[in-house]
C-alpha cells in the first residue's frame, strides 16, 4: 500500500507528533509499504529522527511557519498538494494534527481518496485550555 503522511515540519522541530510520523514511516517500509512523509517547511537538512532511507521526504517550502498566509499561499499549497496526491496516487493520507488535515482534506476533494486524521494530545489539555 501507498501512504502519504502529512504535517507542518519535521526537520525543525524535535516532538512527539514529529518523533510518531518517522517511526511509523520507518514502520511502514519496514512491513514492505510505500511512506511518503511531506510537510509545508522546506527540506534543508534532515529530520531530527532516524528516518529510513525508503522514506521519501518532501518538503514543500510553501510555508512560513508561524506567520499567517496570504489565500494566495493557501492556494497555492493545496494545489501542489493536490498535484502530489494524484501523482504518489495514495492508498491513505495520514494527516497529523488538526491544521494538516484541513489542507488534505480541501487538496483531495473529488479525488476519491482517504484521508484519515490523526491527533494525539493528553486529556489534560482539554482542562488546561478550558482552564485559561
Amino acid at each position: 500500500m501507498r501512504y502519504i503522511l502529512f504535517l507542518n515540519r519535521l526537520k525543525s522541530m524535535a516532538g512527539g507528533v514529529e518523533r510518531m510520523v518517522v517511526n511509523y514511516a520507518n514502520y511502514l517500509v519496514a512491513e514492505g509499504h510505500t511512506a511518503v512523509i511531506i510537510t509545508v517547511e522546506k527540506r534543508e537538512g534532515e529530520p531530527f529522527y532516524d528516518l529510513d532511507n525508503k522514506v521519501e521526504y518532501i518538503g514543500l517550502g510553501k510555508m512560513i511557519l508561524d506567520q499567517k498566509s496570504s489565500i494566495h499561499d493557501s492556494l497555492s499549497r493545496i494545489i501542489k498538494i493536490r498535484s502530489l496526491c494524484r501523482l504518489l496516487a495514495p492508498n491513505y493520507i495520514l494527516a497529523f494534527q488538526f491544521g494538516p488535515f484541513k489542507i488534505a482534506r480541501l487538496s483531495t476533494l473529488f479525488l476519491g481518496q482517504k484521508v484519515v486524521m490523526m491527533e494525539r494530545n493528553s486529556p489534560q489539555r482539554h482542562v488546561y485550555i478550558s482552564e485559561g
